[in-house]
């Protein structure tokens, strides 16, 4: 037995503070809508691959998936820094931010990846970071599958950190990469 739990309308930035490079958002507000909002303020937040980026924030923290990891930025429910959510009596909970090594259960982290099980996520603050000086993608189309997970995993031993990697079924390796003009240059 489940319930479906409608949340389209919490799709609001809340608060954003350009200069501690967080951002509190709604659950409800889907990946793709958050990125144009911030970078109209030349601003990003984590890296999600292109077949996430209509997962609301909600899911995304939710329920990640490990394909929405980013070699250079890790995964992207590491850029959540707090949360505001529902327990199942109805109680509500905000965490605070607190440093890493901060004594007393981490509800935060109990509740991210849970699914929904032990507590509705409501909204999140975020670290975001400012829009690199270049962007740069690439495709490389390889005779097969395991050719191109070869070629990733090659990249990847060899100390390669594109922002967002992908292997697609029929071969294709894509990345993608920022930062400053030397660093992007070698990356790709």
């Amino acid at each position: 037995h489940g319930v479906d739990v409608d949340l389209s309308h919490m799709c609001n930035l809340l608060h954003l503070d350009e200069t501690s490079l967080l951002v509190s958002v709604q659950a409800g507000i889907h990946f793709e809508a958050l990125e144009r909002q911030l970078a109209e303020r030349g601003l990003l937040v984590g890296a999600v691959p292109p077949w996430s980026r209509v997962r609301t924030l909600g899911a995304l923290l939710g329920a990640p998936r490990p394909s929405e990891a980013s070699p250079r930025l890790g995964r992207f429910v590491q850029t959540c820094v707090g949360i505001q959510a529902l327990l199942p009596d109805g109680t509500e909970i905000a965490t605070r931010l607190a440093p890493r090594k901060a004594t007393g259960p981490d509800l935060m982290h109990v509740i991210l990846g849970a699914r929904g099980t032990l507590g509705l996520i409501t909204a999140a603050p975020l670290r975001v970071e400012r829009r690199q000086e270049v962007r740069r993608s690439a495709a490389f189309q390889l005779p097969a599958l395991p050719a191109a997970l070869s070629a990733a995993r090659a990249l990847l031993v060899r100390g390669g950190r594109p922002t967002e990697l992908s292997v697609a079924a029929a071969g294709v390796l894509s990345l993608h990469t920022d930062g400053p003009e030397p660093l992007v240059a070698a990356e790709i």
